[in-house]
């Protein structure tokens, strides 16, 4: 779960600025004033208002990324109404479950990657494409903060992940 926000104390003064926005009618001006003050909730809640497809997929992705299940299930649901396809579901229960919310096959990958397996050797074992191991070794290392693989490795040996 995402830390929670704080407005950053040189843009306080401005903090009033968006609702003057919202009053004027300007709601994506508002939502960006809202994103640049370090205020992401927010900026999703005026996204929530709106009723183009683009903007709820964006308070849907913010709201996702900080763990905002119940706006998220509202944003789903205007989706809905509009029609719009493809609406993501969001981390499944198992996922959300993990501290580092790492799927089941992420775990498969990042164990195959403190073994030392290539991305090809990842692919042979678990039958699946290469490309689609890269998909996953880009996920393990963004959600583990590291750059590369061996720092994956060692994240995820010093937090004990591996058994």
């Amino acid at each position: 779960m995402a830390a929670p926000h704080r407005i950053r104390p040189a843009a306080a003064g401005r903090a009033g600025r968006p609702y003057q926005l919202l009053l004027n009618g300007n709601g994506e001006k508002a939502a960006q004033l809202w994103t640049d003050l370090g205020c992401p909730y927010e900026a999703a809640l005026v996204r929530l208002d709106a009723a183009e497809e683009g903007a709820l997929r964006e308070a849907l992705s913010t709201f996702t990324e900080l763990g905002a299940a119940a706006a998220a299930r509202i944003t789903r649901q205007r989706l809905r109404a509009l029609g719009a396809r493809s609406i993501p579901a969001g981390p499944r229960s198992a996922t959300r479950g993990d501290p580092l919310g790492l799927t089941r096959r992420e775990r498969e990958v990042l164990a195959e990657i403190c073994a030392g397996q290539t991305n090809a050797a990842i692919a042979a074992k678990l039958f699946i494409s290469a490309k689609t191991v890269d998909h996953h070794v880009s996920a393990v290392l963004a959600k583990l903060g590291a750059p590369n693989r061996n720092a994956a490795a060692a994240r995820a040996a010093k937090l004990g992940l591996l058994s």
